[in-house]
């Protein structure tokens, strides 16, 4: 769909008049011309959230987004509990898609598990809670959501930020990156 709409802006673009072409009665001066270069290459961009596509009713189609987190035993603590990552949060409506769990300094604690949520709205919906000999292991870690259809989070319901859910003791060691791919799903029907 994307490439479609990509080409059909080129298309556009390829008929327009050549701002530079002395001979047409429609020639501007570079000046008056460069500030619509961009909406004349790039009318659907949506300056507002850098989205781009024509959607539903002229929204713009909202592509994928990525949320980039982070969690470290020694700044945000290893006790047992639901601890919130550090480094933004989903909105609303959003559905995670894919993504993955990257461990940089392996996780250490006697007996502890750990599991990651979107609270309220999908409780280890994002990674099974397992010994952190197996989710805390150094390196990356597939998560639930892997590209297919069926395999999505939950839609949030507010604004969410996912939590390192740590059972069975707390951790003493251990720190990783959280990436989400996500998209959001509301749908603006007033229009």
């Amino acid at each position: 769909m994307a490439k479609t709409n990509l080409n059909n802006q080129f298309n556009r673009v390829a008929n327009a008049t050549d701002i530079f072409d002395k001979s047409s009665a429609n020639t501007k001066t570079v000046a008056q011309s460069s500030s619509g270069i961009t909406n004349l290459a790039f009318p659907f961009l949506n300056n507002a959230n850098g989205d781009f596509g024509i959607g539903y009713k002229g929204e713009a189609a909202t592509l994928s987004k990525k949320l980039k987190l982070y969690y470290d035993v020694a700044t945000d603590t290893g006790t047992i509990g639901n601890k919130q990552f550090r480094g933004g949060e989903l909105p609303g409506d959003a559905v995670v898609t894919g993504g993955y769990w990257y461990v940089t300094t392996p996780f250490i604690g006697a007996g502890s598990s750990i599991g990651i949520s979107i609270p309220v709205d999908d409780v280890l919906g994002i990674l099974a809670s397992q010994a952190v000999a197996t989710n805390g292991s150094a390196g990356g870690h597939n998560i639930i959501q892997d590209g297919n259809g069926g395999n999505v989070s939950n839609i949030t319901t507010g604004k969410r930020i996912p939590t390192l859910d740590i059972t069975g003791g707390n951790l003493t060691a251990g720190a990783g990156i959280l990436v989400l791919e996500y998209d959001v799903l509301k749908i603006d029907t007033s229009k």
